[in-house]
């Protein structure tokens, strides 16, 4: 049963206020989901976890074709160093994003074991902390 009173919106959030100007919409209240759940993290299905192997998707919204997987195979060395840097923060996201760009070539990247092996050598500090970092860039076009 539908409740007239909700519009369910299934839009990135920072469409929002485009939407209502274009509806003319004046809510009450917005209810909205601004992140992962843990669940996205404890199991590797969505191919966000940096524990369990799953595919190398990263996708907020599945409806999105783009995955981390085609990310890592298809940006330029500078697209990726710039993902790198400016949303993960990775102190070495130059060398990573090299490092990238010269291994695909020769090794194929579809699950995060994959991507996590292609990068072990480059793992600066605390692991966990370097693959979360390296792991934020998720949901970019």
């Amino acid at each position: 049963m539908r409740d007239e009173r909700v519009t369910f919106v299934q839009q990135n959030f920072r469409h929002l206020q485009r939407f209502l100007r274009l509806h003319k919409a004046q809510p009450d209240g917005i209810l909205a989901d601004l992140g992962v759940s843990s669940h996205q993290f404890d199991t590797g299905a969505r191919g966000f976890s940096t524990r369990f192997d799953g595919p190398l998707d990263m996708r907020m919204d599945n409806r999105t074709e783009k995955t981390a997987a085609d990310i890592i195979k298809t940006y330029s060395e500078k697209q990726l160093q710039l993902i790198f840097q400016e949303y993960g923060e990775v102190t070495n996201a130059r060398t990573l994003a090299q490092t990238i760009v010269s291994l695909r070539k020769s090794t194929t990247v579809r699950t995060i074991n994959e991507f996590k092996a292609m990068i072990q050598p480059l793992v600066k500090g605390n692991p966990a902390k370097y693959l979360a970092q390296v792991f934020r860039h998720s949901e970019l076009k």
